[in-house]
């Protein structure tokens, strides 16, 4: 039975890759399935098994690493959320990009988004900033890309950022099963496009 079980959850995760595949396609993104073990499927929590990679074309965005994750291995918070939801397990996207530009020489560079609302946690969001954990980061002309606040805004989503060493950006959010829609992807582009044009001038060694 546990074989059973097993194959079934291997045939309905990569399901989900192969749906993700296609929503990014029918969206207008040239997207393609990879073979799995790939170095790219690396790029994840290490709470989290990769379930598929997918490949892309002529985007700033080079892939989208589509995981599989426990709620249950995770925080207090989420263990929380249990009680509306008995479902363990989440899915989340990794999309990553090359930049050959990045100076990075350990992981430890995590950048966010930060949408601020006009009045109280309910009222509409009106600015975006940029943080390295609790602190600004100087990512000019990124963080001063009014378009780039706008897609953010309108697509309702703080994004999280990390550098890993030999250049690569790892864009991603905390939102469970979020699929890859026309505003989402158009703001990640946008994120990506900053990252590389904002690397040019920022040494992130220091962080």
């Amino acid at each position: 039975m546990a074989g059973l079980l097993s194959g079934f959850k291997l045939r309905s995760s990569y399901r989900k890759c192969q749906g993700i595949c296609a929503q990014l396609n029918s969206i207008g993104v040239n997207a393609q399935l990879a073979q799995k073990g790939q170095p790219e499927e690396l790029f994840r929590d290490a709470q989290e098994r990769s379930i598929g990679l997918i490949y892309v074309r002529n985007q700033e965005i080079a892939w989208a690493n589509v995981v599989q994750g426990n709620y249950r291995s995770r925080s207090r918070v989420d263990l929380l959320f249990l009680r509306t939801n008995p479902h363990p397990f989440y899915y989340r996207i990794w999309y990553g990009l090359y930049d050959p530009n990045l100076k990075v020489t350990a992981p430890t560079l995590k950048l966010s988004s930060k949408r601020r609302r006009a009045i109280g946690p309910l009222g509409r969001a009106v600015d975006v900033t940029w943080q390295n954990e609790l602190e600004p980061v100087p990512l000019e002309p990124m963080a001063s890309d009014e378009s780039l606040k706008r897609r953010l805004i309108k697509a309702a989503v703080d994004v999280e950022i990390m550098a890993f060493p030999d250049g690569y950006w790892i864009i991603s959010n905390r939102e469970a099963g979020r699929p890859p829609s026309k505003p989402i992807w158009d703001c990640y582009e946008a994120v990506a496009h900053g990252l590389k044009v904002s690397s040019k001038g920022f040494d992130a060694t220091g962080y």
